[in-house]
């Protein structure tokens, strides 16, 4: 296929796969996964994210701190409790709507920051 900046479509299965860029909150540095289309879903987003940190034997940096929130998103050690885009605002990630948290607003994540002129970068609060 084509490969982009930040993805690639296939021609023959007419499917895409984008380069996501992830840190962790108050970190600088990035972790570069591939999701393919069938995966930009809330589950496929989380088990790529697990995936990644989970190679580089990832220790967060805050965990404990907020110990209660969203237990249920946890994998091994790893429990996420938000993800959304780089650059939202602390409030609108608390209580507005630029958290990850539905299949909806991966699909428009992706569209509106996905293959062509912008890539998409997000960060992640581990708990």
């Amino acid at each position: 296929g084509d490969w982009g900046a930040c993805g690639a479509r296939d021609p023959e299965t007419n499917g895409t796969s984008v380069v996501v860029e992830v840190r962790e909150r108050g970190m600088f540095y990035s972790k570069a996964l591939v999701l393919h289309d069938s995966a930009m879903t809330v589950e496929g987003l989380h088990s790529a994210i697990y995936s990644r940190f989970a190679a580089d034997e990832y220790t967060p940096s805050f965990r404990g701190v907020r110990s209660q929130l969203h237990r249920e998103w946890c994998r091994g050690a790893l429990c996420l409790a938000y993800i959304y885009p780089v650059l939202s605002l602390q409030r609108d990630v608390l209580y507005g709507e630029v958290n990850l948290d539905s299949d909806v607003k991966v699909r428009q994540a992706f569209r509106n920051g996905g293959p062509g002129p912008g890539c998409v970068r997000l960060e992640v609060i581990f708990v």
